[in-house]
């Protein structure tokens, strides 16, 4: 095991430190290509600091320089650190690289790190885990990367299914086999369960005297111009009912 990193009385220094990460941006995706490690963001106003690790470095200290990228991400989880670089400017901001190392050896040197500096932007305490909250999105992409390739246990296997596979999996699922049977189904889940096992629907126009039997939920409600969770919220209730003072509106129940 290799770590390309310097300690002086048991305190990291760092290997590669950038003062400005704005002026600085092509030099640091340009040393930084294709090498893995831990790296240190250090806001130079507050002095808060955020400690993340790639596998790429380059690609994931891009990140930080798309604004769109920052601001898609916080519509979806929280980060300190995004949110800071957004708020501030990267000219306010200093870049170490703490640590270059294996692939395989980042997010354990990555907590290293946590544990050692204590850095007040991260918000989990501990590297690759959740503890029972959600992975931030620098740690699920950070799991990504370092799982890729031949450090993945699952390397050389599929993980997306075909799908055939899917269809497979949909068919072996149905009814007693479901991990769901029994439980309470959505309103469109009802629809198309309806319509998958033929529920027939049978409508009495009481103005006109006609009657009209259509295949499915989902038809009968094509028919009468409504949508299919409102006619699955009165099926809810009872297996016919009186809709719009006008339909007599009932499920064709087989006695076979």
């Amino acid at each position: 095991m290799h770590f390309s990193t310097a300690t002086n009385n048991s305190v990291s220094v760092p290997v590669a430190t950038y003062s400005n990460a704005d002026t600085q941006k092509k030099q640091i995706l340009k040393d930084n290509k294709g090498k893995s490690g831990v790296y240190r963001w250090t806001n130079l106003l507050n002095a808060k600091s955020y400690i993340g690790s790639g596998v790429n470095l380059s690609k994931r200290l891009s990140y930080y320089y798309s604004r769109q990228y920052m601001k898609t991400k916080l519509k979806r989880s929280k980060s300190l650190i995004y949110s800071s670089i957004l708020i501030h400017g990267l000219s306010n901001f200093k870049l170490e690289i703490l640590e270059y190392c294996e692939p395989r050896y980042v997010i354990s040197r990555e907590q290293y790190f946590l544990d050692l500096l204590k850095p007040k932007y991260n918000i989990l305490p501990t590297a690759g885990s959740n503890l029972g909250f959600k992975h931030s999105e620098e740690t699920k992409a950070l799991i990504s990367e370092a799982q890729q390739g031949e450090n993945n246990s699952f390397f050389g296997q599929t993980f997306s299914h075909s799908e055939e596979t899917k269809a497979k999996i949909s068919e072996a699922q149905q009814g007693e086999n479901n991990s769901f049977f029994g439980q309470t189904h959505s309103y469109e889940t009802k629809a198309k369960i309806s319509e998958a096992l033929g529920t027939a629907i049978k409508v009495l126009d009481k103005e006109t005297n006609a009657t009209s039997t259509y295949a499915s939920i989902r038809k009968a409600a094509e028919a009468l111009g409504v949508t299919q969770r409102t006619l699955c919220y009165h099926f809810k209730k009872t297996n016919s009912f009186i809709f719009k003072g006008r339909y007599r509106i009932e499920k064709v129940i087989n006695d076979s």
